[in-house]
């Protein structure tokens, strides 16, 4: 008897977990989620996403073996598929907006550059060096749409994950600075830090857009833990050595300073009591990694490699170009050339195509003698836009920034002006620098949550 009420017992628990897995299964193939399932997904998927872009410079840096397209590709993938999901549920939910609708024109103009490019394949997929190819563009807008699923305390956790991941760049940025080469870091470019994202003006653009973020909600919110934050980041601009980021974060402090002076008096003061901080910091950390590599390690130190030095060489007696030319590390030399060479390739429809840009220009160095650079991108995310993927990209891509302004502005939440703030800092800085994907990640994130979140006084419902 107690037998057949055991196996009774088993099989009616059988019949109602198939019950329950075939309402899940249900639910998932017919996009019935309720939104909060959606925004952990949501959540999910982009803290996946922030944990694993790390990984492959980490491995390099331990093991001096670069896995960077393997696990690209694996992350891709992951996130792809997640992702997918999330836009079908959100355009059978939602529909597209307008804003949506733009960012897919704009992808189907990369589209068609890639096709009608030099190299179509390395268009559509990007090269092993940069991945910068018509699928990252697809990753980005899938960033984007995920990100505004995210509720307010997946978004308070992504900042969470934000910040440690940032500490742990800050970790290795000390470790590339101030230590030798050694078996943590492969110290690849001298006293200037790189963390874990590759490259010192990436890591300069990915510290400035954190620390103009973490600054603004230790205003909003008072924590301590943001200011600490903002200043860990901020250090590791200082420790970046990159001349475009670091002056754009002075120049976001100033837009901020007049800010609050007309919006907001009552955080002047707090705000201002921070500037001595940042300025004693910059020096500390500035000067002491100057000396301790060309004094310790006897390392040749470069002046045109520090941010002091970049300022420094506007005083001398050249002409106007020939100092801001100096001071941009030829930027505005290789500016120029890239006009030459839309006009010798008559690619200013088009372009190109993504990743499809090679420059060879003639340069001197130090004991005269002549060779030449090959320059895959322009420093300039504007101009570099022109150059691979057209006039009409451009165009289109700065009509959705004007979009994506207006419409953040319209909204009635601080947390939302934050994000747009440090996005404006970014959108500042790309004058003199390149979009690279573990970066643009932190941007599309910001830009997605700023436009999802609504009024500060509504209550999203998840």
């Amino acid at each position: 008897m107690y037998l057949f009420n055991f196996h009774k017992f088993c099989y009616n628990l059988y019949g109602d977990i198939m019950k329950k897995l075939e309402k899940v299964l249900n639910d998932i193939f017919k996009f019935n989620l309720s939104n909060k399932v959606m925004s952990y997904l949501s959540f999910f998927s982009l803290a996946l996403l922030l944990i694993l872009l790390p990984i492959p410079y980490l491995l390099y840096e331990i093991f001096k073996v670069s896995y960077l397209d393997l696990l690209f590709n694996i992350t891709y993938v992951i996130f792809f598929v997640i992702s997918m999901y999330i836009l079908i549920y959100d355009v059978k939910t939602k529909g597209f907006k307008k804003l949506d609708i733009v960012f897919i024109l704009y992808l189907l103009v990369i589209l068609i550059s890639s096709i009608f490019s030099y190299v179509p394949f390395k268009s559509l997929l990007g090269s092993s060096l940069r991945h910068d190819g018509f699928i990252t563009y697809l990753l980005y807008f899938l960033v984007y749409e995920t990100a505004k699923n995210l509720d307010n305390d997946k978004i308070k956790k992504l900042f969470n994950i934000a910040m440690v991941i940032g500490v742990i760049n800050f970790i290795y940025a000390i470790i590339q600075s101030y230590l030798n080469y050694n078996i943590l870091s492969a110290k690849s470019f001298g006293h200037m830090a790189y963390g874990l994202i590759g490259h010192p003006n990436f890591f300069a653009t990915y510290t400035l857009m954190l620390a103009i973020m973490s600054l603004c909600l230790y205003l909003k919110r008072q924590s301590i833990k943001y200011i600490i934050y903002s200043m860990i980041m901020y250090a590791g601009l200082v420790l970046a050595s990159s001349t475009g980021p670091f002056l754009t974060f002075i120049g976001m402090l100033i837009m901020l300073f007049i800010y609050l002076l007309i919006k907001k008096r009552s955080l002047l003061k707090k705000f201002l009591m921070l500037v001595p901080i940042y300025v004693i910091l910059y020096f500390v950390f500035s000067l002491s990694t100057v000396y301790i590599n060309s004094k310790t390690y006897n390392g040749n130190v470069k002046e045109i490699n520090t941010i002091s030095g970049d300022i420094l060489s506007l005083s001398n007696d050249d002409s106007l170009y020939k100092k801001l030319n100096r001071a941009t590390n030829g930027r505005l030399a290789l500016w120029n050339d890239s006009f030459k060479y839309i006009d010798r390739n008559n690619s200013l429809l088009l372009g190109c195509g993504p990743d499809n840009f090679n420059l060879y220009r003639i340069t001197i160095n130090e004991n005269d003698i002549t060779g030449f650079i090959n320059y895959d991108k322009l420093h300039n995310i504007y101009l570099n836009t022109l150059v691979e993927t057209g006039i009409f990209s451009l165009i289109i891509y700065i009509l959705w920034m004007i979009i994506y302004h207006k419409k953040i502005i319209s909204k009635k939440n601080m947390l939302s002006y934050i994000l747009l703030f440090s996005v404006i800092g970014y959108n500042i800085q790309g004058i003199f620098n390149i979009n690279v994907y573990n970066v643009m990640v932190y941007y599309y994130i910001f830009i997605g949550i700023a436009i999802g979140l609504g009024d500060e006084n509504e209550t999203r419902k998840h």
